[in-house]
C-alpha cells in the first residue's frame, strides 16, 4: 500500500508540473510582440534531359523478292526498303544520357506450328550527319570499343545490328556527354530480302538427292531457308512488319549484348581442338595452315570455328582453345572451358604480367572457391587452381601460373606454344 502510495504521488506531481508549464507558457506569450524572420530562398534544380527520335517515311515494300548482295546493297526503293531516323539530345547532368535503338513486333513467320518458316529480312544500319543544319552535326564518334569507353566526356555511338532482324534485336546504342553540344543525326535503318538465305522451290526434297530430273539439287538449299511458291505467295497477302523503338535514360544503362556463340572472356576469338602443338605471338601458326571447318569434313583436328559450342559437339570436350589472329597468324590464345555450363576463357603469355587479371576472372566466376598452389619448379611456385576434383556436368578444371601458363581439362597454353592433348 505504501509503495502504491509513493507511486500515485509521483503521478500527482507529474500531472501539476504539466500543468504550471502550460499555465506558464500561456502567461508568457502575453508579453510577447509579433516576431517572425524568414531565411534566405532554398533553390532546387533540375537537371536538363533533352531526347527526341523522329522517324521518316515507313518501309513499304509490296513486291518484295531476293535480291543479290555480293556487291553491296543496290540503291533500288523497289527492292531495298529504308527508314531514316533523327536523333536529337543534350543534357546538363554528368551522367550523360544512353540511349538504345532496338526492333520489336517483327512479324516475318510463314505457316504455324511445326510448318512455321522464319523468313530471314536482312538488315544494314549506318550513321549520316544531319546536314540540314549548318554546319552539319552529327551523333559523335563510331566506337568499336563503346561499352568500354561510354560515359567520358565524348558523345559516342556503335551500330549493334546482325545480318538479320529479330525481336528486341538492338540495331545500335549511343551515348550523349554532358554539355550544350548534344548530337543531332541520322540513323539509317535498310531491310531487304538476301538471296543468299533464300530459296524459292517446288522441287526441294528437303536436302535430300533429288529423284527425278525436276528435283532442286540439295546443294542450292545450304544455309537457306526454303519455302515453297505457295507459302512465297502468302506473304503477298499478309506481309512482313517490324517496328522501331527507342529508348533513353540518365546515366549508363544498357547491358552490353552477348553474341551467341561467343565468349565475353575472350574478345573476337575463334575456337579449336588442336591436337598438334601449334605456336602464337610474332612467330605464330599461319592461319593458312589452319582451316575453317566450313572446307573440312568432320574430327580433323585442323579445324576451327566461330561458335565454341560446335567445338564442344563436335569433339566431345567441355575443353578447348580460343585464339585470335593478326596479319594472318595466331596472336593469343587462351584456355577454355565450361563451368556448369558457363564457357570462360583465360589468356595464356609467356610471362606474368596476365596472371592478375586471370586470377580475378577465375575467383569470380568460382565465387571465390578456387585455390592456391605450389610445386617444387620455381618457375610455377605461384599459381591458382579452380574446380578441382569437380567433374559434375562435364566441368573441368582451371589452372593459371604465375609465370603466365593456363591450362584447362586437357588443353593448355605454355611459353609460345598450345595444344590440347
Amino acid at each position: 500500500m505504501e509503495q502504491n502510495n509513493k507511486q500515485n504521488k509521483k503521478i500527482m506531481l507529474t500531472i501539476i508540473g504539466v500543468a504550471i508549464l502550460v499555465i506558464g507558457l500561456v502567461g508568457v506569450t502575453y508579453a510577447f510582440f509579433n516576431y517572425t524572420r524568414t531565411g534566405s530562398a532554398n533553390v532546387i534544380k533540375t537537371g536538363k534531359i533533352s531526347f527526341n527520335s523522329e522517324q521518316g517515311t515507313a518501309i513499304n515494300l509490296t513486291n518484295m523478292f531476293p535480291i543479290d548482295v555480293t556487291s553491296g546493297i543496290p540503291n533500288d526503293n523497289t527492292k531495298v526498303g529504308t527508314v531514316t531516323l533523327n536523333v536529337t539530345g543534350d543534357t546538363t547532368y554528368d551522367e550523360g544520357i544512353e540511349y538504345l535503338v532496338s526492333a520489336v513486333n517483327v512479324q516475318n513467320t510463314v505457316g504455324s506450328g511445326q510448318n512455321a518458316k522464319t523468313l530471314p529480312i536482312s538488315i544494314d544500319v549506318s550513321v549520316t550527319n544531319n546536314t540540314t543544319n549548318d554546319p552539319a552535326t552529327t551523333l559523335g564518334t563510331a566506337d568499336s570499343d563503346y561499352f568500354d569507353n561510354r560515359g567520358g566526356n565524348s558523345s559516342i555511338y556503335k551500330v549493334l545490328a546482325n545480318d538479320t532482324i529479330s525481336t528486341n534485336g538492338e540495331l545500335l546504342v549511343g551515348y550523349i556527354t554532358k554539355g550544350a553540344t548534344g548530337v543531332d543525326a541520322n540513323i539509317v535503318i535498310k531491310a531487304y530480302l538476301d538471296a543468299s538465305k533464300i530459296l524459292i522451290s517446288d522441287t526441294y526434297n528437303n536436302g535430300e538427292t533429288p529423284t527425278d530430273n525436276l528435283g532442286t539439287p540439295a546443294s542450292l538449299g545450304e544455309g537457306k531457308t526454303v519455302f515453297t511458291t505457295q507459302e512465297w505467295n502468302s506473304l503477298q497477302a499478309n506481309g512482313v512488319s517490324f517496328q522501331v523503338r527507342v529508348e533513353a535514360n540518365e546515366g549508363v544503362w544498357v547491358e552490353e549484348p552477348v553474341v551467341s556463340g561467343t565468349i565475353a572472356s575472350c574478345p573476337g576469338c575463334k575456337y579449336m581442338y588442336p591436337f598438334p602443338t601449334y605456336n602464337y605471338g610474332d612467330n605464330g601458326t599461319l592461319l593458312v595452315d589452319l582451316v575453317p571447318a566450313s572446307y573440312f569434313q568432320d574430327g580433323d583436328w585442323e579445324l576451327y570455328y566461330d561458335d565454341y559450342n560446335d567445338v564442344v559437339q563436335e569433339f566431345n570436350d567441355n575443353a578447348f582453345i580460343g585464339f585470335t589472329e593478326s596479319n594472318g597468324r595466331i596472336d593469343k590464345v587462351y584456355a577454355c572451358g565450361l563451368n556448369n555450363g558457363t564457357p570462360y576463357c583465360i589468356e595464356g603469355s609467356n610471362n606474368g604480367n596476365l596472371f592478375a587479371s586471370n586470377k580475378t576472372l577465375l575467383q569470380t566466376a568460382w565465387n571465390n572457391t578456387c585455390t592456391g598452389w605450389d610445386s617444387e619448379d620455381t618457375d610455377f611456385s605461384i599459381g591458382i587452381v579452380c574446380g578441382e576434383n569437380n567433374y559434375s556436368n562435364g566441368d573441368v578444371e582451371f589452372s593459371a601460373a604465375y609465370d603466365g601458363s593456363v591450362s584447362v581439362g586437357t588443353c593448355w597454353v605454355d611459353g609460345n606454344e598450345f595444344s590440347c592433348r
